[in-house]
């Protein structure tokens, strides 16, 4: 018997493989033979190899070898030079649990990230457990057990098809025949099992018994996710036999077949493939007593070979700073939407890697939690490689522009806008960046509620949604503000009798684009009600009431305290005097300003409905200068105002200018207030005649 051979007699599982006779099935005898031929060639010097797995870059290589004390535990060595380093051990695996627990079955993954195995913890479910760990900077995490698949029975060997979806593994198929039972307690099954859209893992499952026929030493899958390799012992011979077998659909198999000729009486386990190169492992016959060592060869068997795959591999990155993002990469079917695959990228370097089977479609989806969302469909069944981008930038933080606008009259607003996280209350101010428009910056993973305010309006708010798949980094809204408005209460009558007169009533707002309206027929006993915006001040004209003159007034919502609004107008009577606003003239001149002008095309309308109105415009001044100076001044604005009506239509013969000076003061001149009051012009009804209709 061989050394493996011994030492297998202590180390109870691991050694089934060698140690144990199987039933050999009948279909092997078909003529399906297609098997691979040609030179071994060893790699590395290491021996006492158990079992191993090497990454698809065929440059880094995890195995396990037996101990001196009989024990089997982890080394890793990788390729440099085409060289090998010298052989390892992995101690946070291997002293996970003390020093006396066996470790094996080991399985990495495609791009070298995670290492699955069985081992004896104490501290597990029972027996051999399936553990796994994933690679850090400078070594492997601490093992962790699998959920849901360990029970007191013995799991060993896992293998998983890229992106970890679905598992397969040995285990004791047990018989409700109790002789059956006694007889092939020994015999290990595969057993597979799908990780449900949650995350986790079904029942598993023994695959179809045309695969289960025989004593089954270890599996493998390949990456394209429908080949297996495995060996198995037969009955009749002690050398073990290298198969594989291929996955139609769901649990449906290719019947298997040899992998590998093996006519020295050698024992061949541990198939692994790689590129296109067959990894296993080979151990002495009775006669030459050999330990086991790792092999390859190149595979000439078409029908052997995985399906091709494509390999993608990229960078995830935050948008801007280029940093690393760690984040989740997930395959779907993109008919039925089922998960075909789950991988993270790295958290230090952003790197992710997967492999697709050629000739298919995909969806991927990047995911993480504080970061944007990205989907892609790759389609393999034109492009001879790969379709993802070399980088993939996501973004922590989005950019929402609010516009803020008065509701009405659709005007840029200044005020302040505000969010308001829902997850932790924090705060964010925004920046404005245009009239109207204010600038918030918000990180990802919570709602929002934003809340706009300005001066004269109620404030209001919306909730912008942050906490799902996010996909674009700015984002604008709009956020109209209603005014605050108060019911003012207009009563237009009479100066003299204090009747009521029906009038036209314009309130033209200061400080914005807005004019309200009152027709003559919507005043109800010289009454109506107009809403006005409760911080503004408007220009009130009335005016349109036959045989009545216009009036001109400011009212300041900041200022009156009252809802009431009372215009005495004047008639057009002989002597009457109405004084007129707004009217300014550069500092010691008779030049109008123009802010004058609408006031002065209210006296021209006036004249024009009015045919036969003689009046005559008289300017005042106040004490400042002398009194020859002030009346040559007054005179001289007044034929200003005259002017002006004139060049707008209306006849000479209609007005008169008279200039008085400083005489008639309507407030003493003992203030700047005052004589801002006694700077006027008014005009003065001289005759009336016959009124236009």
């Amino acid at each position: 018997m061989c050394i493996v051979i011994k030492t297998c007699i202590t180390m109870n599982l691991f050694f089934r493989r060698v140690c144990l006779p199987g039933l050999f099935s009948v279909f092997f005898c078909l003529e399906v033979f297609a098997a691979n031929t040609g030179a071994f060639e060893k790699v590395g010097i290491w021996e006492n190899v158990v079992d191993f797995s090497i990454n698809r870059s065929e440059n880094h290589l995890v195995m396990t070898l037996v101990t001196p004390e009989g024990r089997t535990l982890l080394y890793e060595s990788f390729l440099s030079d085409n060289r090998w380093s010298e052989a390892e051990p992995v101690e946070t695996i291997n002293r996970y649990a003390g020093d006396t627990a066996s470790v094996g079955g080991v399985f990495m993954t495609d791009n070298g990230q995670r290492l699955y195995f069985h081992a004896n913890y104490s501290g597990g479910a029972g027996g051999f457990d399936i553990y796994y760990s994933d690679r850090l900077p400078d070594d492997w995490s601490v093992p962790q057990l699998l959920d849901n698949i360990n029970t007191a029975d013995d799991e060993t060997f896992p293998a998983f098809i890229p992106g970890d979806e679905t598992m397969y593994f040995l285990k004791h198929q047990k018989s409700n025949d109790p002789k059956i039972e006694k007889k092939e307690a020994d015999r290990m099954s595969i057993y597979t099992s799908e990780r449900d859209p949650r995350g986790v893992w079904k029942e598993p499952q023994p695959i179809d018994n045309v695969i289960n026929a025989g004593y089954l030493q270890d599996i493998f899958v390949a990456s394209d996710a429908r080949t297996i390799y495995y060996t198995i012992r037969s009955e009749r011979k002690e050398a073990t036999q290298l198969m594989f077998a291929r996955l139609l659909w769901s649990n449906s198999w290719l019947l298997p077949a040899p992998l590998v000729e093996n006519g020295t009486g050698y024992d061949l386990f541990s198939p692994r493939c790689a590129g296109k190169r067959l990894y296993f492992v080979q151990s002495g016959n009775k006669k030459q007593m050999r330990q086991g060592h790792i092999v390859r060869m190149r595979m000439t068997d078409k029908e052997s070979m995985p399906l091709t795959v494509v390999t993608e591999k990229g960078r995830i990155q935050t948008l801007g700073s280029h940093k690393p993002v760690e984040a989740d990469v997930t395959v779907y079917n993109p008919t039925t939407l089922k998960i075909l695959g789950r991988y993270r990228s790295n958290q230090w370097n952003g790197n992710y890697d997967m492999a697709n089977v050629s000739d298919a479609q995909y969806i991927v989806d990047v995911r993480n939690p504080d970061y944007s969302f990205a989907s892609y469909l790759l389609d393999y069944r034109k492009a001879a490689g790969p379709v993802m981008p070399d980088v993939i930038e996501l973004f922590d933080t989005v950019q929402l522009s609010v516009s803020v606008y008065d509701s009405e009259i659709f005007r840029p607003l200044a005020g302040e806008v505000t969010a308001v996280s829902t997850t932790d209350r924090s705060t964010f101010r925004a920046r404005a960046h245009a009239d109207g428009k204010y600038l918030l910056a918000l990180p990802l993973g919570s709602d929002y509620e934003i809340t706009a305010k300005a001066a004269g309006f109620a404030e209001d708010e919306f909730l912008f949604k942050l906490g799902g798949d996010i996909v674009f980094s700015y984002f604008e809204r709009n956020l109209p503000l209603e005014p605050l408005k108060r019911d003012m209460e207009v009563s237009i009558v009479d100066a003299e009798t204090k009747m009521p007169v029906a009038a036209h009533v314009l309130f033209d707002n200061r400080n914005r684009e807005e004019t309200c309206h009152i027709a003559p027929a919507q005043m109800q006993g010289g009454h109506a009600t107009v809403r006005l915006r409760d911080s503004d001040v408007y220009d009130m004209t009335v005016d349109g009431a036959d045989g009545y003159a216009f009036h001109n007034g400011v009212i300041d919502l900041k200022k009156q305290t009252g809802n009431k609004i009372v215009v005495e107008l004047v008639p057009l009577k002989i002597n009457a005097s109405l004084q007129l606003y707004n009217i300014n003239f550069a500092t010691g001149s008779a030049d109008i300003m123009p802010e004058s002008y609408a006031e002065l095309d209210h006296v021209v309308r006036l004249m024009r409905d009015n045919l036969e109105l003689i009046i005559e415009i008289s300017a005042h001044t106040d004490d400042v200068g002398s009194v020859s100076y002030n009346k040559i001044l007054s005179e001289r604005r007044a034929q200003s105002v005259v002017d002006y009506i004139v060049e707008s239509g209306i006849p000479s013969r209609q007005l008169q200018s008279k200039g008085y000076g400083m005489s008639k003061p309507l407030v003493p001149n003992d203030s700047e207030e005052n004589r801002a009051r006694n700077r006027r012009v008014e005009f003065v009804v001289l005759e009336t005649g016959q009124t236009q209709q």
